[in-house]
């Protein structure tokens, strides 16, 4: 997902030298964000500390451009990373890239998201990532 969004360059919010920060094309939820990192691998507590800047640099600029664009919303927000057993190491992690995942807490789910797992998201991502691209904090 992250190597397609850079490619198609239309949702990116925030980039720097290590990091992506992008409105997914599939969000399930208004103003939907992830940040991967450009050279992904499966394990977060495997990211070199000399990338710890540029992760915080990326985190700190969403999250203000969130904060002034959406009125300071809530928001969930999840590191995704793969499983630590070795095991698995050598058949699926090679697959799998680590990344945080923020979701504004904007609305709330209805019946239809309940009852059918389909999720509508009222906002387009490319809309989204154009107000938070041209937001300066």
């Amino acid at each position: 997902m992250g190597r397609w969004e850079i490619e198609q360059k239309d949702r990116i919010v925030y980039e720097n030298d290590f990091f992506v920060a992008f409105c997914p094309f599939v969000s399930k939820y208004p103003y939907e964000l992830r940040i991967f990192p450009k050279d992904g691998h499966a394990h977060f507590e495997k990211m070199p500390e000399a990338l710890d800047t540029y992760l915080a640099d990326i985190m700190s600029v969403v999250f203000r451009k969130l904060k002034k664009a959406l009125n300071n919303p809530s928001y969930n927000f999840f590191i995704h990373t793969a499983s630590a057993k070795e095991d698995l190491e050598n058949k699926f992690h090679e697959f799998y890239t680590w990344h945080l995942e923020i979701i504004p807490k904007l609305s709330m789910i209805g019946g239809f998201e309940l009852g059918t797992g389909v999720y509508v998201n009222i906002v387009d991502p490319d809309e989204a990532a154009k107000l938070l691209k041209e937001t300066k904090i």
